[in-house]
């Protein structure tokens, strides 16, 4: 597993966005159209300097590269990792079953027949340990998390485990999914269904972006489900390579419009110190119980350059 580095004057400095894509193998749309952003960022740079100014990028192109390799190889359908447990009949997990939060719930399987299947234990395939601990080690950089799927043209939030719990922040992540959908809209025409995964295509639990918002307090987190070819009739994984551009130019529009939102709320902090005072992520130092003095008294009070405005954070 390869994590691509992208950052300007060094790594860990800045709020950074992570991407990944390829977590289930028969998905070939998400990797390539992950790729181009990549190149997009770095080698037309000066079309949109501030994304590298002001943020570091994480881009995790081929999230499961063995079962991407079996798919490539012998099955061009195959969804899980490969690995396999004593006892059990069949091969493979759901890495996005597989996640610790609100694990073996809602629209997973004890079936390692399934294509479901959510392994034997949260964290069970290796591939997810791998990004569990690479995204706890940078939770209080990463500001923004998006995870590549295919093909049912959706832009989702949390939550998948359930139809009946909402996000506290489910309408500021709304707005933005649907103004970063104008933006993704302006470049083909297209529109994409906005939503929580739960309520928008079918509940999920064990996935990584609500463990992402929940367990790391990653603020800003989104799955998207790319697009199918319908100008050829072509549907589910099976997209025509001259498909990919097209996808990746308004994906990248929808992700440039949430990397600006990012750096409006955070690219002035800096990712050096820890804060522990019990407050919600980011919460004003002037909320109830929550004083700019024990802000300071703990060493994390930030001053965003507005007057009399400062911020705790963890």
């Amino acid at each position: 597993m390869t994590i691509m580095k992208v950052c300007k004057g060094g790594c860990g400095k800045k709020p950074a966005v992570w991407i990944d894509s390829g977590i289930h193998a028969r998905e070939w749309i998400t990797p390539a159209v992950n790729t181009w952003m990549l190149n997009e960022l770095v080698e037309n740079e000066d079309d949109h300097p501030d994304l590298l100014d002001k943020l570091d990028w994480y881009f995790l192109p081929l999230y499961n590269p063995d079962g991407y390799f079996r798919s490539r190889e012998s099955d061009r359908l195959w969804r899980k990792t490969t690995s396999s447990y004593q006892g059990l009949k069949c091969q493979g997990t759901d890495a996005n079953r597989n996640f610790g939060f609100h694990f073996g719930e809602a629209s997973s399987s004890d079936n390692s027949c399934s294509e479901i299947y959510r392994g034997p234990s949260p964290f069970s395939e290796v591939e997810n340990r791998n990004v569990a601990n690479f995204l706890t080690s940078h939770k209080r950089q990463i500001k923004f998390f998006m995870s590549l799927h295919a093909s049912s043209q959706m832009i989702m939030i949390p939550y998948g485990f359930s139809k009946n719990h909402v996000l506290g922040d489910y309408s500021f992540l709304m707005e933005l999914a649907a103004r970063a959908n104008k933006a993704l809209f302006n470049v083909h025409g297209k529109t994409y269904l906005v939503g929580d995964i739960a309520r928008t295509i079918y509940p999920a639990s064990g996935n990584s972006i609500d463990w992402a918002k929940e367990e790391l307090g990653i603020p800003y987190t989104f799955t998207m489900e790319l697009r199918d070819d319908w100008n050829s009739g072509r549907k589910g994984m099976m997209i025509a390579p001259s498909e990919i551009i097209p996808n990746a130019e308004e994906v990248w529009a929808f992700h440039k419009e949430v990397a600006r939102q990012v750096i409006k709320e955070f690219g002035n902090e800096t990712m050096t110190r820890e804060c522990n005072v019990g407050a919600p992520y980011r919460q004003e130092c002037g909320y109830p119980g929550i004083t700019r003095k024990l802000c300071e008294d703990k060493g994390c009070c930030y001053n965003d350059k507005t007057p009399n405005t400062y911020w705790c954070f963890k």
